[in-house]
């Protein structure tokens, strides 16, 4: 039988399913579903990036708005705009849940005058 190379991500690689590039599908302590090893559960990487100190954060937002294309920060905000017409009750929730994306979005505001 032919095998097919369907690269990383397919074979559950670094940002693949559920094996996570770890031998035996990296369950865990215990090992989970196939075996695993023994020792402290796997941590995915978070997609939204590394922890940031909160005394940095600010900083951090700043740089990684400064850093989006003109275009991006562009749909971005136009994107925005459409939440808030269509839901402001919702829109309002998340920027109050997530007052990071309302500080990103004041940078982006500043960013393009």
């Amino acid at each position: 039988m032919e095998m097919q190379n369907l690269g990383p991500q397919a074979a559950g690689g670094p940002q693949g399913g559920p094996g996570g590039g770890m031998p035996g599908g990296g369950g865990g302590v215990g090992g989970g579903m196939g075996g695993g090893f023994p020792g402290p559960a796997f941590v995915e990487p978070s997609p939204f990036g590394d922890r940031v100190d909160p005394d940095k954060a600010p900083e951090a937002i700043s740089k990684a708005v400064a850093s989006l294309p003109p275009e991006q920060m562009f749909e971005l905000m136009k994107q925005m705009k459409e939440c808030i017409v269509n839901n402001p009750q919702e829109a309002r929730d998340m920027l109050l849940k997530n007052p990071q994306l309302a500080y990103a979005l004041l940078q982006a505001l500043v960013v393009m005058r």
